[in-house]
């Protein structure tokens, strides 16, 4: 047998590494120092030009343009250049011989064509492109939302993750704190060995939680830098929010937001551009059962050598040979009726078909709409919610701070157990975990209900 050695296609390409993928993006982008810290607009900045989801929303948008300029490409004449030229020899039999005819000739001429009538085919051509373009570039727009959306959540849960990390900080700080009094109260006989027991599950549990927030903070950095369109490894160095303000309480009802979305959102007015252009489909289709009236005309010119000889060319009975040769002008222009009386079917059933597509493009319009409503409904209840609980959170974390103070001093003073200052100890981080993670819960709720109404707004957060 006869070997060979297969060499893969030029065109696969090579397996990417992460130096491959950074070299890829731009060079200028901000990426963050400690210090220079970006803030979320930046964040957003950054997402917008890099996110590989805005710039194929981008090119689709370009796309349809472009099938929009297809379809008006039929308002106007088609022009064409045709040229043809060779050699031919014929024979004609007479009674007294034979006629034989060679030569070449060129025939270079131009041809156009033009509609007249159609009935309707070329608007509703058009004008489904044109729907289709407008439902492309509300698409872009919503994939804009959608990015901005994500950075944003993503950059609440990075924040979060960060203060969760200081609250595990400060709680371990804490928990070291009670150890030692317990060391110091164990050398002076005033504690027993289960106390400082204790006290060492306690500081133990405070660093796997600070390690676990650490983690927390590495997908969380990782998950922001996704949401950009960044590599995950992406080094980020972004400003913190936990002292700026949070969102107000909702002043509208919830009928005039749900209201206001179904009047903005830029995926149901795609929608409704997407069932506009179905129905111009169907008048297209039902168009297509008249005829077409056009115009088709050409105008050119012919060049040959003939030679004519054989019987009865020249003098009757002699064989003689005739030759000729010139340029002569060709033109013809006639009015064309095109009209298919019967295809198979075939029409019939591209109206069942834009018909269909038709109600099936209203009944998407309407899922969007019903969708729309609900998604309103429930971030309306999750955000009143989050405002109330984040309230419960700060009442708690005060309530805790000052039970524990209270309990610390009790039992400095021998008045309380390490039970119950353990016990107070593990309120206290529990109360600074929830406060957290209800802050969190509301800005990620507020940005979700900017998302969900179609009008999402970003400020600045960077401190004065």
């Amino acid at each position: 047998p006869v070997s060979r050695e297969e060499t893969p296609p030029e065109e696969i390409p090579s397996p990417k590494t992460a130096q491959n993928i950074l070299e890829q993006l731009d060079a200028s982008v901000p990426l963050s120092s400690p210090d220079s810290l970006l803030d979320l607009p930046q964040l957003i900045d950054v997402a917008l030009e890099k996110n590989p989801q805005t710039r194929a929303a981008w090119q689709q948008a370009r796309v349809a343009a472009a099938q929009l300029g297809e379809s008006m490409s039929d308002y106007y004449p088609d022009l064409s250049f045709e040229a043809m030229g060779g050699y031919s020899k014929r024979a004609f039999p007479f009674p007294d011989g034979t006629a034989v005819y060679k030569g070449a000739d060129i025939i270079p001429q131009l041809e156009m064509t033009y509609i007249l009538l159609d009935f309707g085919r070329r608007t509703a051509s058009a004008e489904s492109a044109r729907r289709r373009l407008a439902a492309a570039n509300f698409s872009f727009n919503r994939e804009l939302q959608r990015v901005i959306y994500n950075v944003e959540s993503s950059f609440y849960e990075y924040d979060a993750a960060r203060a969760l990390e200081d609250a595990a900080l400060l709680n371990l700080e804490l928990a070291l704190s009670v150890l030692n009094d317990v060391n110091t109260r164990l050398e002076l006989g005033l504690a027993t060995r289960p106390d400082l027991l204790l006290a060492k599950q306690v500081e133990a549990q405070a660093i796997y939680d600070l390690e676990s927030a650490k983690v927390s903070v590495f997908n969380a950095r990782s998950k922001l830098a996704l949401s950009m369109g960044l590599p995950a490894n992406s080094e980020l160095h972004v400003v913190s929010l936990f002292d700026q303000p949070l969102p107000t309480e909702l002043q509208s009802q919830v009928e005039s937001m749900i209201d206001l979305a179904l009047a903005e959102r830029p995926d149901l007015q795609a929608q409704v551009a997407r069932l506009r252009a179905s129905e111009a489909e169907l008048r297209k289709a039902k168009a297509a059962f008249f005829p077409t009236i056009g115009v088709e005309g050409a105008y050119g010119g012919q060049w040959g050598d003939y030679r004519l000889y054989g019987a009865d060319v020249g003098a009757p009975g002699i064989n003689t040979e005739q030759r000729r040769h010139g340029i002569g002008s060709i033109y013809n222009a006639q009015l064309v009726i095109s009209w298919p009386l019967f295809e198979g079917f075939s029409r019939k059933n591209r109206v069942r078909q834009a018909r269909a597509n038709q109600e099936k493009q209203r009944e998407i319009l309407r899922a969007i709409e019903l969708e729309t409503t609900n998604e309103v409904w429930s971030v309306y209840n999750d955000y009143q919610a989050s405002y109330r609980r984040y309230e419960y959170g700060v009442a708690l974390l005060e309530a805790s701070e000052e039970a524990y103070q209270a309990t610390r001093e009790s039992y400095d003073n021998g008045l309380r157990t390490i039970d119950e200052l353990l016990r107070s100890e593990r309120d206290l981080s529990s109360a600074r975990y929830t406060l957290i993670g209800a802050r969190a819960e509301l800005l990620s709720t507020a940005a979700r209900l900017g998302f969900v109404l179609g009008r999402v707004t970003v400020s600045s957060p960077r401190p004065q």
